[in-house]
This record gives C-alpha cells, sequence and structure tokens, in this order.
C-alpha cells in the first residue's frame, strides 16, 4: 500500500500447495524482514517468502530441529515468537505443550544453526493466575483465554509486555541479562484484579466470565517512536458504571528510551487496533469500516519541560 496516497500498489497471491505452498492452516500473524522477506505464522510453521510470494522456507521449531536444550517430555516452543530483523534470531516463549504446567521463560534461537539458549522468568507464567478456563466432563480445559503478551526487538533489546500489568521486562543482548520494571500510574489501575471466577463448564458462563473480565484495566503494547526516542502505550480501565453499563477510560502514557515512564493523560477518542506503527510523526491505527481498510492518524505535541 501506498501510504501517501492511499492507494493499494499491489496484491500477492498465497499458494496452498506445490513448490511456493505455505499450507492452508490459520495464518494469524504475520512480520516483515528488513531484507522484504515476509513470515506467516501459522500454528506449527512459519512461512518465510519473499515479495512476490514465492516460498523462501519453513521455518519449524521443534524438539527435531533444535539444538543445545535438554528437552523435558512436555516442553515445547510457542510458535507466535518474534524474529529479529535481520531474520538471524528466532524468540518465543518456553511452554508445556498441553499448557497443563506454566511457561519456564524465554527461548532465544539462532535460526541458521538451531542452538537454543533458554532464560528463565516468570514473566509468561505468572500471567496464568488470569486465566479463564471452560472445563469439559472428563476434568481438562477445553477453552481458555488467557493475556496478550507483547514482544518486539529493540536495537540491542528484547522487550515484552502484557495486557495484565503495568510492567515491561527487557533483555540486554550485550550484558546477557534479563531487566524487569514496574510502573505506577495515577490515572488507571496497575494490575487486574482476580475476582471473577477462573473456572467456567459453558460457553455462556464462559462467555459472560469474560465481559466481567475485560472490564477491568488492559494495557495495550508499546509502539516505538524511534526520532523521539520514545515508546508509546495506550491502556484502558474502568472510569465509572451507570447502572449496568460501564464508562471506559483512554490514557496515553509515554516512556523513554531506557523504559521509563515519562507522562501519562487521559485522551479522547483511542483508536481501538492491534496494529499501529509510525510514519511522518503520527501515529497510524488500522481500523476496518465496513470492511474498508483505513488508518487513524494520532499526533501528540509532548513539551519538553
Amino acid at each position: 500500500m501506498d501510504l501517501d496516497n492511499l492507494k493499494v500498489l499491489e496484491t500477492i497471491q498465497l499458494e496452498k500447495e506445490g513448490p511456493n505452498g505455505v499450507g492452508g492452516g490459520f495464518i494469524n500473524r504475520l512480520q516483515v524482514l528488513e531484507n522484504g522477506n515476509l513470515l506467516l505464522f501459522n500454528f506449527n510453521k512459519i512461512s518465510e517468502i519473499d515479495s512476490k510470494g514465492n516460498l523462501i522456507k519453513n521455518h519449524e521449531f521443534n524438539k527435531e530441529t533444535i539444538k543445545g536444550y535438554e528437552w523435558e517430555e512436555t516442553d515445547a516452543l510457542d510458535n507466535y515468537g518474534r524474529f529479529s530483523p535481520d531474520g538471524k534470531l528466532f524468540m518465543t516463549r518456553l511452554i508445556d505443550e498441553d499448557y497443563q504446567k506454566p511457561s519456564k521463560g524465554l527461548a532465544i534461537i539462532e535460526v541458521e544453526s538451531g542452538m537454543m539458549k533458554a532464560i528463565k522468568t516468570d514473566a509468561f507464567s505468572k500471567l496464568d493466575q488470569y486465566r479463564i478456563s471452560m472445563v469439559s466432563e472428563g476434568g481438562r480445559s477445553s477453552m481458555f483465554a488467557g493475556e496478550s503478551v507483547f514482544m518486539d526487538f529493540d536495537g540491542d533489546h528484547f522487550i515484552v509486555s502484557n495486557s495484565a500489568i503495568n510492567e515491561v521486562y527487557y533483555y540486554d543482548f550485550k550484558s546477557d541479562t534479563l531487566f524487569h520494571k514496574k510502573f505506577e500510574s495515577s490515572l488507571t489501575a496497575n494490575e487486574r484484579v482476580i475476582n471473577y471466577p477462573q473456572t467456567t463448564e459453558t460457553p455462556e458462563e464462559f462467555q459472560k466470565v469474560m465481559r466481567q473480565k475485560m472490564e477491568q484495566v488492559q494495557f495495550a503494547r508499546l509502539t516505538p517512536q524511534p526520532k523521539e526516542n520514545l515508546f508509546w502505550r495506550f491502556t484502558r480501565d474502568q472510569d465509572r458504571k451507570i447502572a449496568d453499563s460501564v464508562v471506559y477510560k483512554d490514557v496515553l502514557t509515554f516512556f523513554d528510551s531506557d523504559y521509563k515512564m515519562i507522562h501519562e493523560e487521559k485522551v479522547d477518542q483511542v483508536p481501538n487496533s492491534r496494529i499501529s506503527f509510525f510514519k511522518d510523526g503520527m501515529l497510524y491505527s488500522f481500523v476496518n469500516i465496513d470492511d474498508e481498510l483505513a488508518f487513524i492518524r494520532t499526533k501528540a505535541t509532548i513539551s519538553k519541560n
């Protein structure tokens, strides 16, 4: 898409089968590498294609392809991780294949060699406390909903945040150290409260509890604004209730390049978008308006005082 003239320039037809086949599964995440190649994330593989749709490689990260790590029986890697911009590293969660045990931490994988390093952290496992499950007759979870985890590369760092707690983890590649920062907001809650049932038995009950949970604070991802050495983050929280209706408030928070919280304020008409990026000093947020692609553009004036 040409974002200056707001025109679609080209579409790429993907192939399910054949030499350029990427399969017919559920692709729910994309990533573009700095060389222009596109990564299509499926639940069991990641297909890398060029700008014309030609298949470059299928990436599979599992016990058969990974080296340098002693696997336990139910260890697995979450396929929905993040590649470094040059495509040389892949970072993701080290999880339990049946989601019956807590996540063990963060995995760093050298894509070419398959060598993996695991970093123990509770950055992911502590989010299990907020999970809502629907339990089948056999006592196992047949459906569950957890918190969103946001991961991205930031220069010499890899940053991890989530939707439930006002915090950020960042791994420093130079010092081989994982750091943790918690923040204090004066405008929203700083973490979710578990005031809802965590186990349900029917789809109707599951949806009801989910709506109850979503009345609480929800943190979005940190979106970098490189030219200003800033990160933006939107947060939504309950402002008040009128009868059975919830009135929400939206807060925009700024962080500096060292992940220090420097400013927060209430804002109106916040774009509800999971896809955001900066262009020409403005935040572009993707929205679907009656099946028409659109962007809401947001610009902030930041005082240096």
